[in-house]
């Protein structure tokens, strides 16, 4: 009986273990058509991304050498550069692009070497599936791919076209009566500088501070007890140099609204036998220069290699010394190099 059992136990096994080398060998088929299907799809995303990457380097050529196209022409370094770069970059690829499948075009059309104006590089590809299953997914076994991309050309401004202007020269007027009363206003006119200056800058009271950056400005005067006459200096910049008028006592504020006797008004107010520059140091030479022209100085220049660039390492005399009016002052200046 024991014999028996153990003859049915050896029977049902070897029948099962054989059923199931059948259902195997039926299951793998499949199993290998669904894995090459998914290796299929790969390799279309793949040649896309291929694509992609081709048309986006024709593009960052032809924003190079627009010119070095010549279309359904093979490549050649010295007149189809675009061509080249396209096909280099699928070598080794799964998809092949020949010169007929490269287009280029431009807006404007001519392609120039101007702001804005851009190219577009497209490319085709065909593209080729192993396994028919993914056919009915892409309604056939070849695949027609094509991808573009714009880049904007590269120019530069052709700055020999360029020319400064000319230096320009401060001129003012009051169009106004100069001699007010205390809180009274005067308005003023730049408009016969020459040069096209872009910038003004104005003091109205001899100060050294600006005080108005109008072109055509007004200003109040404050109110005061005895016959004070006030300087106005006129600073215009361009984009090539500045330069400065000055006016000494030009404006004349009187409490009683009369002209005063200009000896009386010399022996109120005497001149100041010196006055204290002012402190230029740290600043660039074009505002430094211009500083000590409004306050009645003169200056020259040594070229020092050391400090800032570009500022004003010294001067001297200094602030702190009271010199005469047009005393010279020697700026310690390093330039930009």
């Amino acid at each position: 009986m024991s014999g028996l059992v153990a003859g049915l136990r050896r029977h049902f096994r070897t029948r099962t273990r054989g059923q199931s080398f059948v259902e195997f060998a039926l299951i793998l088929p499949v199993f290998l058509l669904f894995l090459a299907a998914t290796l299929d799809l790969g390799r279309v995303f793949y040649a896309n991304i291929t694509l992609n990457n081709a048309a986006r380097e024709g593009a960052f050529q032809a924003a190079k050498t627009p010119e070095l196209f010549d279309a359904g022409q093979p490549c050649d370094q010295a007149t189809n550069r675009v061509v080249c770069r396209v096909q280099n970059e699928t070598v080794g690829s799964m998809i092949a692009i020949q010169p007929d499948d490269i287009d280029m075009t431009c807006n404007p059309g001519t392609c120039p070497e101007a702001a804005g104006a851009t190219v577009t590089v497209r490319v085709r590809g065909e593209f080729r599936l192993i396994t028919p299953i993914l056919s009915f997914v892409f309604g056939g076994q070849t695949l027609q791919l094509a991808s573009a991309a714009t880049a904007q050309i590269e120019y530069l401004p052709n700055i020999n076209l360029i020319t400064p202007p000319p230096g320009p020269t401060a001129r003012f007027i009051a169009t106004s009566p100069t001699s007010i009363l205390p809180g009274g206003s005067v308005s003023f006119d730049s408009s016969a500088s020459l040069g096209d200056p872009t910038g003004f800058q104005w003091d109205f009271d001899g100060d050294a501070f600006v005080d108005s950056t109008e072109a055509n400005p007004t200003w109040t005067y404050p109110n005061v007890t005895v016959t004070t006459k006030y300087t106005v200096t006129l600073t215009v910049i361009n984009m090539t140099n500045s330069d400065v008028e000055v006016k000494v006592g030009y404006v004349t504020v009187t409490p009683d609204g009369s002209d005063p006797d200009p000896s009386e008004s010399e022996s109120a107010q005497p001149l100041p036998t010196c006055v204290h520059p002012p402190n230029v140091v740290g600043k660039t030479l074009t505002d430094a220069q211009a500083l000590l022209q409004q306050a009645g100085f003169l200056n020259t220049v040594t070229i020092v290699t050391s400090g800032p660039k570009n500022k004003v390492q010294g001067q001297n005399p200094d602030q702190t010394e009271c010199k005469p009016l047009g005393t010279t002052i020697e700026l310690v200046y390093r330039g930009t190099t």
